[in-house]
């Protein structure tokens, strides 16, 4: 279950690095996985937060309408791993075991990718 978190308290968290990108860009690159918080104001929820950790990097992306906070991430590379996702689903079934850990596998380049910006 995902708590609410102020991008104030995000900032401030141990992060090593902070992305945003628009709603629902990530949909299929986080599919399966669960935002850790989400951050809501007076008109209703914002951003969703994952969290991930590679290569030794803690790392946030929020995804929302609006108040995300960190470095934007490119559409180009977002389109990249779209398309990779989509590859996936052309050999393999929703109820195909190892779709989870080829997705995580997927979900790791991305997250790879990410810090080279």
């Amino acid at each position: 279950m995902k708590a609410r978190i102020s991008m104030t308290t995000l900032k401030r968290m141990p992060y090593d690095r902070i992305y945003s990108a628009f709603y629902c860009d990530l949909s299929n690159i986080m599919r399966g996985k669960e935002p850790m918080y989400y951050n809501a104001g007076v008109y209703g929820w914002n951003c969703d937060i994952y969290t991930g950790y590679v290569d030794g990097q803690a790392i946030a992306i929020s995804t929302g309408y609006r108040n995300t906070r960190g470095t934007h991430i490119p559409r180009t590379l977002i389109a990249k791993y779209d398309m990779r996702i989509a590859e996936l689903w052309e050999h393999h079934t929703v109820w195909d075991p190892e779709v989870p850990d080829l997705i995580e596998s997927i979900r790791t380049d991305f997250y790879r990718d990410l810090l080279k910006l």
